[in-house]
């Protein structure tokens, strides 16, 4: 994916994920990394998400938000014209959207299709 798209990551806990995945050989992928830290609001407002598409270099609608949760991921997203593709793993796998305006764009119980995923919406643009 990192050949066909600039792709950023912007976790929430701290330079721990950066430094998990410098271990796993993938952070070179990122073309954009940042964390909770490097932004003065953080989720589930969705200036966050606006915050990061600036510092990326683009518009919110150019952006696909992959995330885990409902509440601080999908919603906010949505709310600065991000497609969403949500992951259906871990604590919040049970969470279900309670109006069609929540509902993500893409649904995934893992990683695997991902790259699909994000080529499928990319083609919607």
């Amino acid at each position: 994916m990192s050949g066909r798209y600039s792709i950023g990551i912007a976790g929430q806990y701290g330079s721990r994920v950066l430094d998990l995945l410098r271990r796993e050989t993938l952070l070179d992928h990122f073309a954009h990394r940042y964390t909770q830290v490097d932004f003065s609001i953080t989720k589930p407002d969705p200036r966050y998400f606006e915050q990061i598409a600036s510092a990326c270099g683009v518009e919110p609608q150019q952006c696909v938000m992959v995330g885990d949760r409902i509440d601080n991921d999908v919603i906010p997203a949505k709310q600065v014209g991000m497609r969403t593709i949500r992951v259906r793993a871990g604590l919040h796998k049970d969470q279900r959207p309670r109006a069609p305006d929540e509902m993500p764009d893409l649904e995934l119980t893992g990683v695997v299709g991902l790259a699909s995923a994000v080529d499928q919406l990319a083609d919607r643009r």
